[in-house]
């Protein structure tokens, strides 16, 4: 039996397809990949505000998740898994971007720095886009998987190898900052 909306086997549990692909089934990392894709890529334009750059962590987070497929503990939520893998791919990166000099272009010029694409033009979403560039990483990083993209709080915890009580501090936190930019509501 199929689901409609993007031929996935209805009531197959993200674990389940793991465990498969843990195995050594093909079809159950596609069926992953179709389930996580989108979230995850969404995740990396928000903490690093360039899409191809987005695109490019989304495929390294893949292939690390796929290197340790077989490290994943059965039956462990494969959501928290994968945005942990995104999250520490990108600080790697991150890393590795800071520890080597900027090349010069052919001119002899530095490039000029990498500009965040385009956000939509609604007031509020500007708003709350130049607030959250302002938050501290690790509040912003809380505030976008809770409140954004609707994580529970144990699975943001779990993604940031964080504690759920800490979890609440930084979003409590990130929320007070962005009243201060006159984003009660959040």
């Amino acid at each position: 039996m199929r689901d409609g909306a993007n031929g996935e086997p209805a009531g197959v549990s993200s674990e389940a397809l793991m465990e498969r692909y843990a195995a050594g089934d093909g079809a159950a990392f596609d069926l992953l990949y179709s389930r996580f894709a989108q979230q995850l890529f969404r995740y990396l334009l928000r903490l690093c505000g360039n899409r191809d750059r987005a695109e490019d962590l989304l495929q390294t987070t893949f292939e690390k998740a796929h290197r340790s497929r077989r490290s994943h503990v059965t039956g462990s939520p494969v959501g928290p898994w994968l945005f942990a893998i995104a999250r520490n791919s990108f600080y790697d990166e991150e890393r590795r971007r800071h520890a080597r000099p900027e090349a010069l272009t052919p001119e002899g010029v530095l490039p000029e720095p990498c500009q965040p694409n385009a956000m939509p033009t609604a007031e509020l979403v500007e708003l709350l886009c130049q607030a959250l560039a302002r938050l501290p990483s690790t509040h912003r990083e809380a505030f976008v998987l809770t409140k954004w993209f609707g994580h529970s709080g144990a699975e943001a915890a779990a993604s940031l190898d964080i504690t759920p009580v800490n979890l609440k501090a930084r979003v409590h936190r990130a929320s007070c900052t962005l009243r201060e930019f006159g984003l009660a509501g959040l």
